[in-house]
Parts: structure tokens; sequence; C-alpha cells
């Protein structure tokens, strides 16, 4: 499954349920250069999903968290082009959540609490990423780091 270029905005305004994108059980699929925001919960929410590519997307201003990840494998948010990261930000809860299991994520170059476009930064409300109960995390590499700043709480926890 590709999703690409949609603009995903303000679900769940009348049932206060709504992800922007929820994925369940989901593989080998493609998010990129999407605008998700203002959603009543999660912005993308994947649960038991594997071999899942999120790039270029911006991930804002949602009720709950950017990107919550739960019991998620083989999973590249960002890129290593210089382009190919996600904005996240804004969010009420954390930029990106993975637990329960989560392995084998990969996170490149991706801006957390701040968009490279605009000054001052907009947190996330707590923190940038937030990862429990996880084993296997790439975050940056030579050439494709991450810019976590001015979250609420941690940058990364």
């Amino acid at each position: 499954m590709v999703i690409e270029d949609n603009l995903i905005i303000n679900n769940g305004r009348l049932s206060s349920s709504g992800d922007g994108v929820d994925f369940r059980f989901g593989i080998n699929c493609i998010l990129r250069n999407n605008t998700i925001q203002g959603n009543t919960k999660d912005g993308i929410y994947l649960q038991q999903c594997s071999e899942i590519y999120l790039a270029k997307n911006k991930i804002r201003l949602n009720q709950h968290n950017g990107i919550n990840i739960f019991k998620g494998s083989n999973l590249t948010i960002g890129d290593s082009c210089e382009d190919c990261g996600n904005i996240i930000n804004g969010n009420l809860e954390h930029g990106v959540k993975a637990y329960q299991g989560s392995t084998h994520l990969n996170f490149y170059n991706n801006y957390l609490g701040m968009d490279p476009n605009q000054v001052p930064p907009i947190p996330n409300g707590m923190t940038g990423m937030f990862l429990s109960d996880c084993d296997t995390i790439q975050i940056g590499k030579p050439g494709a780091g991450n810019f976590i700043a001015g979250n609420i709480s941690s940058g990364i926890k």
C-alpha cells in the first residue's frame, strides 16, 4: 500500500477517536509526502506492523502522539537523503512513541519539536521520542542525523 501526497487532517472531530492513519497488522506500506495534522488521537498509529517506510511527512498538531508504534518491526522513519525526513512537531504527547517489544526501528533526518522552515520551535507536549521495551533502534547515522529540539520534556527518553 502506498499513501502519498495527501492532506489527512481533523479526523475524529465528532467521535473524539480519530487517528490520521491507523494501520493494524500492516506489512510493506509506504507513507510519503503527506500532511497529517489536527487529528483527535495519533497522527499515525501502527500496531504490529512491519516493513513500513515513512518519509517527507508533516505530522503535527495531533491530540495524542505524532507517531505511535505498538509492537512494530522493521520500520524506517525518514531516510538518508537530506530532505527525506519527517517533520514531527506540536503534538500534545510524544513526537514518536514506540513500545511493547518494537524492534528494528530506524530514524533518519527527522525534525522532532521543530520545523526547519519555522522559528521558534513548535514543541511536542512531552518528549521528542519515547522508547520503552524496544530493541535494535538506530537513531541517526553519519550524514543522516535527526534534529530534536524544543520538546517540553526530554529529547529522547
